[in-house]
């Protein structure tokens, strides 16, 4: 869980083999800012089934299993009373709670663990009215402060003609546009990844949102500012169907 071996910190084996490499994993803190770590929450999430693994640092807990439920939404083009589970997409950890989409429209999930896991949501008005083609969101903690990016795109998902950058006012409970991040980087990738970076340290451009497409080799700067957005060739990258961004855990 960390870059520097000295202070890695062993978190106990996963008790299931053959893990998708689309899982997507969350702290709920910096483990480095609590005493002892014991506050600090590691939470692995599979993107295809409604199902998350959880563990605490520092108080010799195992990994534990919990398959949740959020809902169902209708499935018409298969038939009457087709149906699947909703699964949490995008996922952020502010505050020591867990805040994700894709449960109930025009609610935001919430996840607490007091210590088994709670389910909750807010409601919020969805900011973007009117969405021509696919809308994609991600939740990006920064500061601690919620950020929403949505990159909207026509039938050809790799090809984006619109991102807006929202952030969360908890006291009124809405999403409010900006146009300024503080300075910091916003990286992005498929599966709901998304993170905050101070853009200085890692020689990016600040106030701008990165996002990779693999398949494509190509990424995406978006200057949030500026509004404009461009497309850097990675034509030296290799094949791949994901892209990852490798970070160190301590926040910068």
């Amino acid at each position: 869980m960390s870059h520097d071996r000295s202070s890695r910190i062993p978190l106990p084996h996963l008790p299931e083999d053959g893990l998708p490499s689309f899982c997507t994993c969350v702290l709920s803190d910096d483990p480095d800012l609590s005493v002892l770590g014991r506050s600090c929450l590691v939470l692995l999430i599979r993107t295809d089934n409604p199902i998350f693994w959880y563990c605490r640092i520092g108080d010799g807990s195992e990994w534990v299993r919990h398959e949740y439920d959020i809902g169902t939404q209708a499935l018409r083009d298969l038939g009457e009373g087709c149906s699947e589970k909703l699964l949490m997409m995008s996922i952020a950890a502010c505050q020591g709670k867990f805040y994700f989409t894709g449960g109930s429209y025009g609610k935001l999930g919430v996840l607490e663990f007091s210590p088994a896991p709670v389910f909750n949501s807010i409601a919020i008005p969805d900011p973007m009215e009117e969405v021509v083609g696919y809308q994609s969101e991600t939740l990006v903690e920064s500061r601690q402060e919620l950020f929403m990016v949505s990159l909207l795109s026509g039938m050809d998902r790799g090809v984006v003609y619109r991102v807006h950058v929202h952030r969360l006012d908890f006291s009124r409970q809405e999403w409010v546009e900006v146009d300024d991040i503080g300075g910091r980087a916003f990286l992005l990738s498929w599966w709901y990844f998304g993170a905050s970076r101070s853009a200085g340290e890692c020689g990016l451009k600040p106030n701008c949102v990165y996002t990779a497409y693999p398949l494509n080799k190509g990424m995406m700067v978006f200057d949030v500012k500026g509004r404009t957005m461009m497309m850097q060739d990675l034509d030296e990258a290799p094949m791949a169907n994901q892209a990852l961004w490798l970070l160190p855990t301590e926040h910068q």
